[in-house]
């Protein structure tokens, strides 16, 4: 049995439909997520960045997903398997730059150099910055304080 992280293809397909298209240099950022607070029952920590992915076309959304759902048990905190309970798939409507995440990365690379920094993983720099690097801004997020 393999985890399902797509329940209803047809609304994200939907979902897909209104999203902007893409300009250069631009890509949609998907995050595969484990949340305890999705399933309190569950013995996982607290919060797990489990995959992450720069799409560079939306009709490559859901097979990324897809490629995603593996065989379950294999996720794991720690030694503890997470349930699928547990997962969601966070993504962005806004896309990213590729452009400006790769100066950013530059200077990263350059100053982990610079300080002797161990143990680096460059692919784990690269989602940290393509994940801040906005590009087009179409949709913006309106919060409301009492």
């Amino acid at each position: 049995m393999n985890y399902k992280l797509i329940h209803n293809e047809q609304a994200l397909q939907e979902y897909i439909n209104i999203l902007p298209d893409l300009k250069v240099n631009e890509g949609y950022f998907l995050i595969l997520i484990a949340r305890k607070k999705w399933f309190p029952e569950s013995n996982i920590t607290s919060a797990h960045k489990l995959k992450r992915e720069t799409v560079s076309s939306k009709d490559k959304i859901i097979k990324t997903i897809r490629q995603w759902e593996i065989e379950e048990g294999l996720y794991t905190s720690g030694d503890i398997p997470i349930p699928s309970a547990n997962l969601g798939v966070y993504m962005g409507y806004n896309p990213k730059s590729q452009y400006s995440a790769a100066f950013e990365l530059i200077e990263k690379c350059l100053a982990a150099i610079k300080s002797q920094q161990y143990n680096i993983n460059i692919k784990s720099m690269a989602n940290d910055v393509i994940q801040g690097s906005n590009g087009t801004k179409n949709f913006m997020d309106i919060r409301l304080h009492a």
